[in-house]
């Protein structure tokens, strides 16, 4: 516990990167799982389609790593907002939100897309849906489930584990943002085994 607690800087940011890595596979399996619920056709326009698909992957990760990086930004301002150092403890709050950001939005932008203000009746569609998934917390089926569960599981985690700093103990593991750390950690991961092995016929390729 030691080795994680006297540096969270150093904790939070090899946290990151595993999560990185984590995050760009599982996004992309579900996006797979996407394309392939919704695929209607005959088998060559549903080849066509994947080929499409497949031609569109990397722009998708480019939109939803900004798109992260922009909710990272926010969850920072409402963390301050809701109590975390504004002046100290600078690079510990935003690494803890770039945490956050990437275990609740970075999967939803890369398979649904990232929300547009255009007018178009695709980008139209797409607010309606993210609408739908992320403000109602209407989820449909078990896709939708897998994006939106650990979402809100993650800021439901992080405020879970912002209670115990105000306790009066002087724990080491109190450090800020450990808690929190721990609370979005442990409460995402219960959400993701809970929704794992029901998510699709078949699991895991």
């Amino acid at each position: 516990m030691e080795a994680l607690t006297v540096n969270p800087s150093l904790t939070l940011g090899w946290i990151s990167v595993g999560l990185i890595l984590l995050e760009v596979w599982w996004a992309g399996w579900v996006r797979r799982w996407s394309f392939e619920q919704t695929a209607k056709g005959t088998e060559v326009e549903i080849k066509l389609d994947r080929v499409r698909f497949d031609s569109l992957r990397f722009m998708r990760l480019k939109d939803a790593t900004a798109f992260t990086l922009c909710a990272a930004l926010v969850t920072h301002v409402v963390a301050v907002v809701f109590g975390a150092p504004l002046t100290s403890h600078v690079v510990q709050t935003a690494l803890l939100a770039f945490v956050v950001s990437i275990l609740a939005a970075f999967t939803p932008a890369f398979v649904l897309g990232v929300p547009s203000f255009s007018s178009d009746t695709v980008s139209m569609i797409n607010r309606l849906t993210w609408t739908r998934l992320f403000v109602e917390l209407s989820p449909r089926d078990a896709l939708e489930r897998t994006m939106v569960y650990p979402a809100v599981g993650t800021f439901f985690g992080g405020w879970l584990g912002a209670i115990p700093i105000a306790l009066d103990w002087d724990h080491p593991w109190q450090a800020w943002p450990l808690t929190p750390l721990l609370g979005v950690l442990g409460v995402t991961s219960l959400v993701q085994s809970w929704r794992l092995p029901s998510a699709q016929p078949g699991g895991l390729p």
